[in-house]
């Protein structure tokens, strides 16, 4: 009974903080709808994560795929970081006929740490 009442205390102040950041954030429900929010395509800080996770791929699948656009993308709150998912718009200059092509990726920045 105790390690229950342990893990329901635990619990409890593991989603504490979510709780109070969400409380804080201003946040409309169509903003905010089961976690996510649209990010902006625009934003310098969404192309700049889009352009190094295609250069980290390139570097670890040793492919030519070269950035062009962020085509959409979500964030959603995690306890010390932000996670997204983004559609990014590349071309495959390794091909012959290179065509842009779009690319899913997950990201995850952890506020605490700054990365």
């Amino acid at each position: 009974m105790r390690s229950v009442s342990c893990l329901l205390a635990f619990v409890a102040l593991a989603i504490l903080p979510f709780t109070v950041a969400l409380a804080d954030a201003d946040i409309t429900p169509q903003e905010f709808d089961g976690g996510w929010r649209t990010v902006n395509t625009t934003d310098p800080e969404i192309i700049k994560l889009a352009q190094f996770s295609v250069s980290e791929h390139n570097k670890e699948a040793k492919t030519k795929l070269v950035f062009e656009r962020v085509v959409s993308g979500r964030s959603a709150l995690l306890l010390g970081g932000t996670y997204y998912e983004l559609i990014v718009k590349a071309k495959d200059e390794s091909l012959p006929k290179a065509s842009a092509a779009s690319y899913k990726g997950f990201y995850f920045t952890n506020t605490i740490l700054g990365r």
